[in-house]
């Protein structure tokens, strides 16, 4: 009986020796994928997410959300759609590129230096830009608007008309249809709101005339500032002057 209970008792441990060895084996295959992972990745990418930015700007236009770009850092414009390179350079020169064409874009930036996620040292331009070049252009010509009546302070805006002209211009197409967005306003005390009279609105090349009604009011003599949003979701404002003291 005494030899049955060793047996059983060198068999359990034979069992536990070998889960301990599996799951030994198991944990040093998992730290040498990540460390052959590790070699493989450039140690900035591996612990720092990249930083991309959205931007959208209209054909014919340059990148405006820059001011200023180290001229140690180099950059590659490439199509998105067909991973063509534009154009390469370093520097401010990128900001001098006019994008004359619609289309897709990546800009990739080559910062020149290591990166350490400890230090407050942090980089002021994103590693990617996703530039979207839209074939819509649009200026709200602000200083032709022309309202039905006055605004004034405490007296709803019920029923008052807004008449802006806007300019548009396309790029490789003939026509655009235009969700006229509603327009919010900024100020002190104001709750006016402009809704379009025209939504869709089929565009074409030339000038065009929106309309709105207000509604809401401000409740007392203060700028009154119209937030237009254009085709790209880019706001133009226009600030109404007649109510300041």
């Amino acid at each position: 009986m005494p030899q049955i209970i060793n047996f059983m008792k060198t068999c359990r441990f034979l069992k536990y020796t070998i889960l301990v060895l599996v799951s030994f084996t198991t944990v040093a295959e998992a730290q040498l994928s990540i460390v052959n992972t590790v070699k493989n990745r450039p140690f900035s990418k591996f612990l720092v997410t990249e930083n991309v930015d959205t931007v959208c700007i209209s054909f014919g236009e340059k990148l405006n959300n820059i001011r200023e770009i180290d001229s140690l850092v180099t950059w590659e414009v490439r199509n998105k759609d067909t991973d063509e390179i534009i154009e390469t350079g370093s520097g401010q020169s990128l900001l001098d590129i006019v994008f004359i064409d619609p289309g897709n874009f990546l800009i990739h930036f080559n910062h020149h230096r290591e990166y350490n996620p400890s230090s407050c040292d942090h980089k002021s331009l994103p590693d990617l830009i996703d530039l979207m070049v839209s074939p819509v252009r649009m200026v709200y010509k602000c200083d032709q608007i022309v309202f039905s009546s006055p605004i004034t302070a405490g007296v709803p805006t019920d029923g008052i008309i807004l008449t802006v002209n806007v300019e548009v211009a396309l790029s490789g197409i003939a026509e655009y249809s235009f969700s006229v967005p509603q327009v919010r306003t900024s100020g002190t005390d104001t709750e006016i709101i402009a809704t379009p009279l025209q939504s869709p609105l089929l565009i074409t090349s030339g000038m065009h005339q929106l309309q709105y009604v207000l509604s809401g009011k401000v409740d007392r003599p203060s700028y009154v500032i119209f937030d237009f949003i254009d085709a790209n979701s880019k706001i133009q404002d226009y600030t109404y002057t007649l109510l300041v003291n």
